[in-house]
């Protein structure tokens, strides 16, 4: 049985669709989609596990082509069982371990003393100028040896339009700008592990974000307020407050600003002339300029924003048909169109959003109107847009002798009573077999010096873990000594109390006891 199982979205998955042979049938996983790494959370210091990675196949169900997924249509007529890639792990009698390429073989073990992992610089994550997105965007590191110095990552956007016409974030792209070369371009949002598996296997670190599912209002944090009292969206007599994309017919331009419309007398503010059209076949009307009892403000800049009104369909026309209202016992209500300049005409102007009150029909003719003093918040939750540019780099994990701590040091097991679960299976029909006692958390050079109760010297173990090219034994990763339990004679020691005197040059000594129990 597995441990883990990653497999195709293709529809084919489970057993019920595979041939069963001599009563065993062969599971072909869950549609989870394919991963090409997994984290073992059970695995303990000082274990030697076996992983292998294997490849399957489906057999001979049957694919519809137009589709890639399995076939409702076409029965199996081949029946060809599934298959699965061979895996080996031996151990020989002398400890020499046989095995296939995808078979690998790990013991973690402690990180050696004053590490400090690998992050990003004091930075952090840069979010530049023109950004507007409210989520946010997490580096986690998950492989320390593959994360690079000093190398600076670029995130980039694409957005799209959904089908309520709202902007949504449809792809991220990440590149590396210290090396120009680009990691992931253009993946589908949000990420499927297929693009973290590349990114990892690229960087050492994962992306997690924190996304609004398109631009629209946030109600949580928009709404109605009188004096001194917020009444946020709705409430006490307030008719709700709808935000959308223009209605009628043409080309929007969106706007990421946020909105605070101030009530005030009549001529406070005039709208702008507008021609608005319905569809594409009828004709426009004209929205003549008309002095309003409000005013926009743009949140971020301070200043007026341009705006077209429409008053409601059979609203008196006189001085006060530029007066923000509704008439509640038709379930009228005005309309006003946040105007955007165009981006390539000069002197131009698009319509962006809209906002109009809408009765309930719990809300009789007393529903509260606006009044001079009265404002209004439209605040947004913004995905991340295609103008969004964010900035990280990374430092490799290091050795800081001013951090390491000698006080840290154990040794395990401690005491060691007779035999130890990580030791390895003894090959031979008789004796006792390979002994193993570990010093942890050892600085990346040091000597250890083993006496007995009497102060006679059993052995001297040089830790060098520089001395290794393996990605497991570089000084960062290795902070582990095993030792055999064996005097310099090469004798086995005795059961007793030992002394050990590890000696660490620039850093320090650090002297303690162990006791081996029979």
């Amino acid at each position: 049985i597995p441990i883990a199982q990653f497999d195709k979205v293709d529809d084919i998955y489970g057993i019920d669709f595979s041939i069963p042979t001599l009563g065993v049938q062969f599971n072909l996983g869950s549609d989870n989609g394919v991963r090409h790494y997994w984290v073992d959370t059970t695995a303990q210091n000082g274990y030697t596990y076996y992983y292998a990675v294997t490849s399957y196949d489906k057999g001979s169900i049957p694919v519809d082509p137009s589709t890639g997924k399995r076939s409702i249509t076409k029965s199996d007529t081949l029946l060809i069982d599934p298959s699965e890639s061979a895996k080996f792990v031996a151990i020989q009698a002398s400890g020499e371990i046989e095995k296939g390429s995808n078979v690998v073989v790990v013991r973690p073990e402690a990180s050696a003393g004053g590490y400090v992992n690998p992050k990003l610089t004091e930075a952090g994550i840069v979010s530049q100028p023109q950004n507007t997105a409210t989520g946010s965007i997490a580096v986690n590191i998950v492989s320390d040896p593959l994360v690079k110095q000093n190398h600076t990552y670029q995130i980039t956007f694409k957005d799209t339009m959904n089908a309520s016409k709202l902007l949504a974030t449809k792809s991220y792209s990440i590149k590396d700008i210290t090396d120009n070369i680009p990691i992931i371009t253009d993946q589908q949002f949000p990420s499927a592990d297929d693009e973290q598996n590349l990114l990892v296997s690229n960087t050492g670190f994962k992306l997690n974000f924190t996304n609004a599912a398109a631009l629209q209002v946030d109600s949580a944090k928009s709404g109605f307020t009188r004096g001194n009292t917020f009444y946020g969206w709705t409430g006490l007599g307030i008719p709700y407050l709808r935000v959308i994309p223009y209605s009628g017919y043409g080309t929007i331009q969106y706007t990421t600003a946020d909105y605070e419309v101030l009530f005030s007398d009549l001529g406070t503010d005039s709208s702008k002339a507008f021609w608005r059209k319905q569809s594409a076949s009828g004709s426009p009307a004209y929205l003549p300029t008309l002095k309003t009892n409000f005013t926009i403000i743009d949140k971020q800049t301070g200043q007026r924003v341009p705006f077209a009104f429409r008053p409601y369909t059979g609203k008196p026309k006189d001085e006060n048909l530029g007066s923000l209202s509704f008439n509640a016992r038709n379930r009228r209500v005005d309309e006003v169109i946040i105007l955007v300049p165009h981006p390539t005409i000069p002197d131009s102007l698009l319509p962006g959003w809209q906002f109009s009150y809408v009765l309930t029909t719990a809300q009789g003719a007393d529903t509260l109107k606006p009044v001079v003093g009265d404002q209004v918040s439209f605040n947004f939750s913004k995905p991340f847009l295609s103008h969004d540019v964010y900035q990280f780099t990374t430092l490799e994990g290091t050795i800081d002798p001013s951090k390491a701590n000698l006080d840290a040091i154990r040794v395990v097991p401690n005491p060691y009573i007779v035999t130890n679960s990580w030791e390895p299976r003894n090959p031979y029909a008789n004796g006792r077999g390979e002994r193993e006692l570990h010093f942890t958390h050892l600085p990346p050079k040091c000597t250890i010096r083993i006496f007995n109760i009497k102060g006679q010297l059993i052995n001297t173990l040089e830790h060098d873990a520089s001395g290794s090219l393996s990605q497991e034994q570089v000084p960062q990763y290795n902070g582990t000594l095993i030792w055999n339990m064996l005097s310099e004679d090469n004798l086995e020691i005795s059961y007793g109390i030992y002394i050990y005197h590890v000696d660490a040059p620039g850093i320090g000594e650090k002297i303690g006891k162990f006791v081996v129990i029979k």
